[in-house]
């Protein structure tokens, strides 16, 4: 039998069927749109500075997904041109990359090398060449950190993800989630959404000390510069203080009145010939976090504006997109990373860990043995001084640094020149290190 629905009853069952309809597409599009709002990714990196752009290339050529995030609406280029042709010491890494490939630009364009450009050119050829090594890069402009800072995230020890929100406008617009943070900004905004611990200040107070040390120059490196709105400044209490000392000895310890009692003591600057390195605990929290800090480090205000330099800033950054990358595939925090370890992938990707004036780092073959000498200490006013022959005075030098005893150094370097007896050198020290870990 046929069954028939008068239409009164057809439309309200009509009705009805469309009702529902209606509400599952709904609440289809509703769940699609969530899921939309979060943006995922291995590593976020809060300021698109030199900082933050180097960690990123960094991070994301040892395999990693990479976010970066600004408040500003562009890249800042003026640095890197403020700064071209005035830094020789820093021939690898991302600003040895972006040198090479301006000054090639620059020699196709005025034929004859050396050539010192306007800064308009200048300008334009840092921009074209910044933008090719970036164009992989996801970089989102114009967004805030949340305003509430107290609110500190959901870190996990096992690596999951952690969900930050970031704001336009004043209004929350988008959600991030990552397994690694980078805080490359001055004002530490995203550190303060860590359980770390930090000291905090005005920016104008701080400024007011910059130009008390070095002259009226504290807008050079602190203007322009991504400052949350309540112009605060934080300094991360890392396991190490930079400072700025005149040292006779390389053992020296010291101490620096802006450092509080339980944090450690680092050095970057000296007079001395001994190269004074850059201590990775600047920049990691104590605590286990997933967080690196080469932005709002640790340091005295002194040794913070010499290193206000792109220069200076993307050493800073690569190291540290490196560290996060073996942090995550490792599943350990900063601050278990052997230094020893992070130096051996920088070394083999070329990057100078030490200046040395007569080795080439692109081209010398013994390059990675002659940094893990020279971070011994082994050369004096960094030269290694390769071709040239041995003499006692050489051995009682190394000695006194590499653990050996002049009787078995004069045994490796017996009728060599100085590179072949510092293959050895290298070759047993390595082999005294392994048998020690």
């Amino acid at each position: 039998m046929e069954r028939r629905i008068d239409a009164k009853h057809r439309g309200i069952i009509g009705w009805k069927g469309n009702w529902f309809i209606l509400c599952g597409i709904g609440l289809f599009f509703s769940s699609f749109a969530s899921s939309r709002s979060i943006t995922s990714s291995d590593i976020l990196i809060f300021s698109a500075s030199p900082t933050g752009i180097a960690a990123a290339v960094y991070a994301a050529r040892q395999g990693c997904s990479v976010q970066v995030i600004d408040r500003r609406k562009e890249i800042d280029v003026q640095s890197f041109v403020m700064q071209h042709g005035k830094t020789k010491i820093v021939r690898t890494g991302f600003y040895g990359e972006l040198a090479d490939s301006v000054q090639r630009m620059l020699d196709r364009k005025y034929g004859t090398p050396g050539q010192a450009p306007d800064q308009p050119t200048l300008r334009r050829l840092y921009e074209r060449s910044i933008q090719s090594i970036v164009k992989k890069l996801t970089i989102r402009w114009e967004f805030e950190m949340e305003p509430d800072s107290t609110n500190w995230l959901n870190v996990n020890r096992e690596f999951k993800p952690i969900l930050v929100g970031f704001s336009k406008n004043g209004k929350k617009v988008k959600n991030f989630e990552a397994c690694f943070f980078i805080d490359c900004s001055v004002s530490g905004s995203l550190m303060a959404r860590f359980p770390c611990r930090f000291l905090e200040g005005a920016a104008e107070k701080l400024n007011w000390d910059v130009q008390a040390i070095s002259g009226n120059q504290a807008v050079s490196y602190f203007g322009g510069m991504d400052w949350n709105e309540s112009k605060i400044i934080r300094r991360l209490e890392g396991m190490y203080w930079l400072t700025f000392r005149k040292s006779s000895s390389q053992n020296d310890t010291f101490s620096d009145e802006r450092a509080s009692s339980s944090i450690g003591t680092g050095c970057v600057f000296s007079e001395t010939e001994f190269p004074i390195q850059i201590p990775l605990g600047v920049m990691c929290p104590v605590t286990f976090i997933p967080l690196l800090c080469p932005g709002p480090f640790s340091s005295d205000i002194l040794s913070f504006k010499m290193l206000q330099n792109p220069a200076s800033q993307t050493s800073f950054g690569q190291v540290a997109g490196y560290q996060a990358a073996i942090c995550l595939k490792r599943k350990i925090f900063p601050s278990q990373l052997p230094v020893d370890t992070l130096q051996s992938h920088l070394l083999q990707s070329r990057i100078e860990l030490i200046y040395l004036k007569d080795v080439d780092p692109k081209t010398d073959p013994d390059f990675v043995a002659f940094q893990q000498l020279a971070l011994l200490a082994c050369f004096p006013q960094n030269q290694v001084r390769p071709d040239d022959l041995w003499v006692p005075s050489d051995l009682e030098y190394l000695a006194e640094r590499t653990g050996f005893s002049f009787s078995e150094l004069e045994e490796m370097t017996k009728k060599t020149t100085r590179r072949a007896g510092l293959l050895v050198l290298y070759h047993n020290w390595e082999l005294a290190r392994m048998g020690k870990n």
